[in-house]
């Protein structure tokens, strides 16, 4: 999957870069090359053209607040301290997928 056009990159490599206009291209799973549109390979099985939008590789599930507010009224764990109340969201964020 290629990933281009991105307002902004945010690496997180030890030069903290921020790329603008820039790529993410993805193999099996894996990041396999961050930067510039031209930087990546131009061939993918995907592309999703990310204008507007920043991207963070690597960083996972930032915030899960969508999922957890729509069981939040769950009667079985209404009452529950904050771990009672965060291990039956679990399996809700496991079937969730992203839609590119």
């Amino acid at each position: 999957m290629l990933l281009k056009n991105a307002d902004c990159v945010v690496t997180m490599d030890a030069e903290r870069r921020e790329i603008a206009g820039g790529g993410v291209y993805i193999e099996d799973g894996r990041i396999v090359a961050v930067g510039l549109n031209e930087d990546p390979p131009s061939a993918a099985d995907e592309t999703a053209d990310l204008t507007g939008h920043m991207v963070l590789p690597g960083l996972v599930s930032t915030h899960h607040r969508i999922y957890q507010s729509l069981i939040r009224v769950v009667g079985s764990v209404q009452d529950k301290e904050f771990f009672g109340w965060l291990e039956p969201l679990f399996p809700c964020g496991r079937a969730l997928r992203p839609k590119w």
